[in-house]
């Protein structure tokens, strides 16, 4: 990797403001002419893109958590391997909207799935790739529920 490349990761619930501000950082970098890469997660390849589908999709209720799980670290590797370590090797700063740690969150302690087990995935998924910052948008739920409100989207599976 170059030494100026650095892996900056987006985290927090739905409607805090995570992808606001990962854009505001690409239209920034655009600006300064910084080389740069944006993936959302679950996403960015052909083949993360289905499994985003599947799990984004309402017929898909009574998926399994571990199921679940496994799918977003699929996904993820896909990404990793196929953009972000590219992206990384360029020489290119890369913003992540959503990484590992969602995962750790939402099927972790919001599924109830093993932390250790959880954490193994992620290195296997990752490639041993971790961020190297990430920044956590931390908001009252509520102002979550009133942002969704006024855009009126329609919830997914996930949400």
């Amino acid at each position: 990797m170059a030494d100026h490349s650095l892996f900056v990761s987006f985290e927090g619930i739905d409607f805090s403001g995570k992808s606001t501000q990962s854009i505001r950082l690409v239209h920034w970098l655009q600006q300064q002419k910084i080389a740069h890469f944006l993936v959302r997660e679950p996403g960015g390849t052909t083949i993360s893109e289905k499994v985003r589908d599947i799990l984004l999709s309402t017929s898909h209720v009574s998926m399994d958590a571990i199921t679940e799980m496994l799918l977003f670290s699929a996904a993820r590797s896909q990404v990793v391997v196929e953009e972000i370590l590219p992206a990384l090797k360029r020489g290119e700063l890369v913003i992540a909207d959503r990484f590992h740690d969602s995962t750790t969150a939402y099927q972790g302690f919001g599924r109830g799935i093993s932390l250790d087990a959880i954490a193994h995935v992620h290195q296997l998924a990752t490639h041993n790739l971790f961020p190297d910052v990430t920044f956590y948008f931390d908001i009252d739920y509520q102002e979550t529920l009133r942002r969704r409100e006024r855009v009126m989207r329609v919830t997914d599976r996930m949400e």
